[in-house]
């Protein structure tokens, strides 16, 4: 919040200063700043929307946001943190999907036999 604060304060900043005619090398600095704090801003709201999937679990979700958090450049460690969640959420599925197909299978197994039986 306070980051997004400074940069819509330095935007204001830097377009009042253009609007009235400073000079672009008194402004640049300031430009500078700008993009660092606009940046910093994207991978701050980025690694919030990772940390939001991670508690989450959905797979889906996770992938989206850690896409998301790689193309706005945040740090690695928080990255491979998330792709080990995601491993794991990946893991879960797979195993909730493995039972589901078991207990298909089961059921299925009780109706081939009550047919044949013919209770």
């Amino acid at each position: 919040a306070v980051v997004k604060k400074d940069v819509g304060l330095l935007r204001a900043a830097i377009d009042k200063a253009e609007s009235l005619g400073a000079d672009d090398k008194a402004i640049d600095p300031a430009r500078k700043a700008l993009e660092k704090a606009e940046l910093k801003a994207r991978q701050d709201e980025a690694a919030l929307g990772l940390k939001a999937a991670e508690e989450q679990g959905d797979p889906e979700g996770l992938r989206g946001a850690l896409a998301l958090a790689e193309e706005a450049g945040v740090p690695k460690k928080a990255l491979e943190q998330a792709r080990k969640a995601l491993a794991r959420a990946d893991g879960r599925a797979a195993a909730a999907k493995q039972v589901e197909a078991e207990r298909s299978q089961a059921l299925s197994t009780v109706e081939s036999a009550l047919c044949d039986k013919d209770l």
